[in-house]
């Protein structure tokens, strides 16, 4: 039976209950668990109890006849997350051996364990729970204590998951779509295995598609097979099952996909770009005359636009003041006229006009605006922006972040020939008086050598 709720599900304005997230529920199985069951209730939403007077919100008619549930209705917009909600609540009370995960999305359940026994037992465990509570089992979908299940339309094994074979089928072999809700459903069926594809293929093989969406592209037989086969039969599936946008890094060396059976230490890790962009110019003065040139001529033409504003609302202003006070007068004079027949609003009936807006008088609209235009001109006239010492030539030097580099190179650089001129100040005198002691002492005692008694005898 199908039921079709949409009309309800639009005016639905309840808070959606939360449903898990398939990718973190199976990030709880690890490579220790290495046998699997599944469990998958059978009309899972007809064992809850529908509320009395939510009952004729789902009423519908069949040949005639009204008919009502009496249970949750599937294809209502709640009764996922509501299901989900309830029956996480009822397995809580579970006591699960020790290394055994459940995962739980909707109404299919998944055990891992790390061997066969501790399997088995969960699953009975499980089964026995489910029976107690009044749910039904699907025998046909019930997979038990094996190596490798179908999950959620993925492989569940030890080594991780991959999509399954049913669920690459089914887009391999899905008609070529023709229509933007052709592509909605063939980019769904991709969406739901969307962390199996790397990003370079979204760009180069999946645009096709996004345009197709759009209504700008036509998509060839071919081309659509294309994009089937090498999204979904590429080397991705065929060796590790990295996740999108990731590398694996295995020493200093990066793959973008391991070959089958690879042995060793490797880390799953993302590419960042090795670049760094300086914001700053080099030359920031170039180029500053034109850009004062245009704001100049900028600051000319909107100071002028300003100035011509405030005298045309100006000049409308007393233009409409002496009509207003025309107006007034005029009235005067008529209702004096026709006062014997009522006045002007006895003859011209409920359309008659008692009332003048007086926007432009001293608390006025107009007044107001002709103000702030009069105060922004002199504002303008009296801008001292083009003074500002920053459009200095030489003011990128003293400012910045140039500035800033400059002084952490240069300080030490200056700080040393402080320092040594301050030392060099202070031993010169001292180097210089001593050269000068030694050379004068040198120079008396050669001349005393010179002018000395002569040791010849006297004859």
């Amino acid at each position: 039976m199908v039921h079709d709720l949409r009309l309800i599900n639009k005016v639905t304005s309840s808070p959606l209950s939360a449903v898990p997230n398939p990718i973190a529920a199976l990030g709880q199985v690890s490579k220790s668990h290495t046998k699997f069951s599944v469990i998958d209730l059978s009309n899972a939403f007809f064992c809850i109890p529908l509320a009395e007077h939510l009952k004729p919100i789902f009423a519908f008619t069949f040949r005639g006849n009204t008919y009502q549930y009496t249970r949750l209705p599937q294809g209502f917009l709640l009764s996922p997350g509501i299901f989900n909600q309830i029956l996480k609540t009822l397995l809580e009370p579970l006591v699960l051996p020790e290394g055994v995960v459940l995962v739980q999305y909707v109404d299919d359940l998944l055990i891992a364990a790390p061997n066969d026994s501790l399997c088995l037992q969960t699953t009975k465990l499980v089964l026995e729970h489910l029976a107690q509570l009044g749910f039904k089992v699907s025998r046909s979908k019930l997979q038990c204590s094996r190596s490798s299940v179908s999950f959620l339309g993925r492989l569940i094994t030890a080594e991780g998951s991959l999509p399954s074979a049913p669920h690459m089928q089914s887009i391999l072999s899905h008609t070529r779509p023709v229509t933007v809700k052709d592509m909605l459903s063939f980019l769904g069926l991709l969406g739901f295995s969307r962390q199996f594809i790397p990003l370079r293929f979204c760009n180069r093989v999946l645009s096709p598609c996004f345009k197709l969406a759009n209504g700008s592209y036509n998509m060839s037989q071919a081309g659509y097979n294309a994009t089937c086969v090498s999204l979904y039969q590429g080397p991705d599936f065929l060796g590790t099952l990295a996740q999108s946008d990731f590398y694996w890094l295995c020493g200093h060396t990066v793959f973008v996909n391991l070959p089958v059976n690879w042995e060793g230490r490797c880390a799953l890790v993302t590419l960042s770009e090795n670049s760094y962009i300086v914001t700053l110019s080099l030359f920031p003065w170039l180029g500053v005359g034109k850009v004062m040139l245009r704001m100049e001529t900028m600051d000319y033409r909107m100071s002028l636009y300003v100035n011509s504003t405030a005298s045309a609302v100006s000049g409308l202003t007393e233009e409409v003041n002496a009509l207003r006070l025309m107006e007034l007068q005029d009235r005067m004079v008529l209702d004096l006229i026709t006062a014997p027949q009522g006045g002007v609003c006895a003859i011209v009936g409920d359309s008659c006009c008692t009332f003048i807006p007086d926007n432009a008088g001293d608390e006025g609209m107009v007044t107001q605006a002709v103000q702030n235009l009069t105060a922004l001109a002199t504002a303008w006239s009296t801008d001292f922006r083009h003074n500002d010492p920053a459009w200095d030539l030489f003011s990128w030097f003293t400012s910045g972040a140039w500035w800033q580099i400059l002084m952490k190179c240069l300080m030490p650089v200056v700080a040393t020939l402080l320092i040594f001129c301050v030392f060099m100040g202070c031993i010169l005198p001292c180097l210089r008086s001593m050269v000068v002691r030694m050379i004068s002492g040198q120079v008396k005692y050669t001349m005393l050598q010179k002018a000395g008694p002569s040791t010849d005898d006297p004859e």
